[in-house]
């Protein structure tokens, strides 16, 4: 998956906390050496002491590459010693970091349900950090368009299922996903500012669920995804699906947490994820 226009960079980590590491048997038990570790009350960044011991390994490739292949590497090196990496996490605090550098207001980024499984096999969170960096605060208003508030949709989250393709049956797939689509048209039909569709799309769009966050609509759109698991499958030879998560931010530093409970429906289906960052 080839990074996206605005995307400055990428990175992926796997790093365990707690008191009293033992980093040689870390190292032993995961197969691999780390890429940093230090001890409590060391000096850390701004010359704030640490306030616990850390192991961490970060993904060595370039920073151009994918969010995928970073993940992918991680999930590789790692994938022989899952039960280590689980054993580990009963006792100490094993998390994720996947650093998101932007060079404007938006960006976005594909994963692969291979990528994702290592989140599902751990049962740690994917915790994504994005830094919008290099844009305008006029740059950031052209997300709203000329005079517009912000709408609700665009106060957090939206996460939907697309099908696209070509001669798409839409009644076979509402009837199969037990669900009528949030939107459906097809190829050669106009879109709002007037220019024809290049292919048939299907959407399911997660309901707005008051105050909830990105991780309630992907478990939302997981219990319609996992029983009709057969028939995406079946559909993902003749049609592209993908979960597409959008993520709007007032902050130019956030973070935002998926647990493995929300990702699971992907990995299980394998259907991919777009993400979407958005300054606004």
């Amino acid at each position: 998956m080839e990074p996206s226009p605005g995307l400055a960079g990428t990175c992926a980590s796997v790093r365990i906390f707690g008191a009293s590491l033992d980093f040689d048997d870390i190292s032993r038990s995961l197969g691999v050496e780390p890429t940093e570790t230090h001890r409590q009350g060391e000096g850390g960044v701004l010359g704030k002491p640490f306030r616990q011991d850390m192991w961490r390994l970060d993904s060595p490739l370039p920073k151009a590459e994918s969010m995928d292949a970073h993940l992918i590497w991680l999930n590789g090196t790692l994938r022989a010693h899952l039960d280590a990496l689980r054993r580990l996490r009963q006792t100490f605090e094993v998390s994720s970091y996947c650093g998101v550098s932007i060079d404007g207001v938006r960006a976005s980024f594909g994963v692969s349900a291979e990528a994702l499984r290592m989140f599902v096999d751990v049962g740690i969170s994917m915790a994504v950090s994005l830094i919008f960096a290099g844009y305008s605060e006029m740059e950031a208003r052209l997300l709203r368009g000329p005079g517009e508030e912000l709408d609700q949709r665009m106060r957090g989250t939206d996460v939907s299922l697309r099908v696209g393709g070509s001669s798409l049956d839409f009644g076979t797939i509402s009837a199969s996903l037990g669900t009528e689509p949030s939107e459906a048209y097809r190829a050669g039909s106009l879109d709002p500012s007037g220019r024809p569709h290049v292919g048939d799309l299907w959407s399911l769009t997660a309901p707005l669920l008051g105050t909830e966050e990105l991780d309630a609509r992907l478990r939302w759109l997981g219990n319609v995804l996992v029983p009709a698991s057969p028939f995406l499958r079946s559909l993902s030879n003749q049609a592209d699906i993908v979960v597409r998560c959008d993520f709007f931010t007032e902050e130019d530093i956030s973070d935002v947490e998926i647990s493995p409970e929300a990702l699971r429906p992907l990995v299980d289906t394998k259907i991919p994820m777009d993400f979407h960052a958005h300054l606004i």
